[in-house]
């Protein structure tokens, strides 16, 4: 979102790609621009174990997905007069007719206990990382950045840039955008019930997710605690439901969850690295729940946990009464955003002169 922001103040035409749940959020917040539905790879998680054979058991899938990605942008650009394509991630979006920009901070694919199966992993991603003009790092550079050994290894490829953390909630490098909440009545009606003290973000492929959301509501109504519950569902109406201090809604739109996450005192959410660079800008106590099989994730929360950022724990040790004491001891993040190093990076990639 701040991407495609930014390359409209500078005047490009933007058409969105996507798919899922992605596609419906970047719908919501970019109504006026053209949208394209691109399949992409959908990985699968295990409820418990087997994670290592469970990706080598995907890989074909993920790799056939790669393939179809690019003959569809093949197939797009002789269509379309396009300029530049910037892709989140998505390694088959490379071409040789236009600059292409791959987005990611995962330039080191962790598996724990496999040495062997993550220098292959590595190796994939660096092979085709080599296959963009850029690859762009949503992260500082140096010892304190948000991804750590993700993206910071000694066998990083040649073509990687830093750009600095990215949020859909930092406009201008600043925390606020302009709280226009009064989007449907639910939201109205969910604002004058605010602030709430814990917010629980809920995010993520099934079947961790609906294993989240049920943790989460059961514990928050055994201690009674007054607290706002976003079910992850950006499909869903918006509709209030409220047990006891609880109150639970599937989705709320970026001005409505920007006002809420800027009012309360504590977050509870996966520590998926969206999500963390989120709470990079508002400076908010976090307690961090990592989706069970996701190497990234846990080592992610592990290294919030180890700088006195956020406190994290595993979802199956999870314990509100315990952990959200110890996560309000915390000191969250204190660096600043900027946008300085996003605006440049997209006036070289199309080799206009930086003003």
């Amino acid at each position: 979102m701040p991407i495609i922001r930014e390359l409209q103040r500078q005047g490009w035409e933007v058409i969105i790609a996507a798919d899922r749940a992605p596609l419906v959020l970047l719908r919501e917040a970019f109504p006026q621009l053209e949208t394209l539905q691109l399949p992409g790879a959908h990985i699968v998680y295990p409820k418990r174990g087997g994670v290592v054979l469970h990706f080598v058991w995907q890989t074909p899938g993920f790799l056939r997905s790669v393939r179809q990605e690019h003959k569809a942008l093949e197939q797009l650009l002789r269509s379309r007069r396009i300029d530049l394509v910037i892709s989140d991630n998505r390694y088959g979006l490379y071409t040789k007719r236009v600059p292409c920009v791959l987005i990611s901070h995962q330039l080191r694919i962790r598996v724990p206990g496999v040495p062997v199966a993550e220098s292959m992993v590595s190796r994939f991603v660096k092979y085709y990382a080599a296959r963009f003009r850029a690859v762009w790092v949503p992260d500082w550079s140096g010892e304190g950045n948000l991804s750590g050994l993700l993206s910071t290894h000694r066998s990083i490829p040649a073509n990687v840039r830093y750009i600095g953390p990215l949020s859909r909630f930092a406009e201008g490098g600043g925390p606020e955008v302009p709280a226009d909440a009064r989007l449907d009545p639910a939201y109205d009606a969910l604002l004058a019930q605010g602030p709430f003290p814990v917010v629980f973000l809920v995010s993520g492929p099934e079947p961790a997710v609906s294993l989240f959301r049920t943790v989460l509501r059961e514990q928050a109504l055994r201690l009674n605690l007054r607290a706002l519950l976003v079910l992850g569902k950006p499909e869903a109406q918006p509709v209030l439901q409220q047990e006891k201090n609880l109150v639970s809604i599937g989705h709320l739109p970026t001005a409505v969850l920007d006002r809420v996450l800027r009012e309360t005192e504590l977050v509870v959410c996966r520590s998926g690295y969206s999500t963390l660079m989120d709470l990079a800008v508002y400076r908010k106590k976090a307690l961090l729940v990592p989706t069970p099989g996701q190497s990234e994730q846990v080592y992610l929360a592990q290294r919030f946990r180890e700088r006195n950022w956020a406190h994290a724990v595993k979802q199956s040790r999870l314990d509100l009464a315990v952990d959200l004491p110890q996560a309000r001891a915390c000191d969250g993040i204190t660096q600043p955003f900027s946008s300085q190093e996003l605006r440049q990076a997209i006036k070289d990639i199309a080799g206009q002169p930086v003003g």
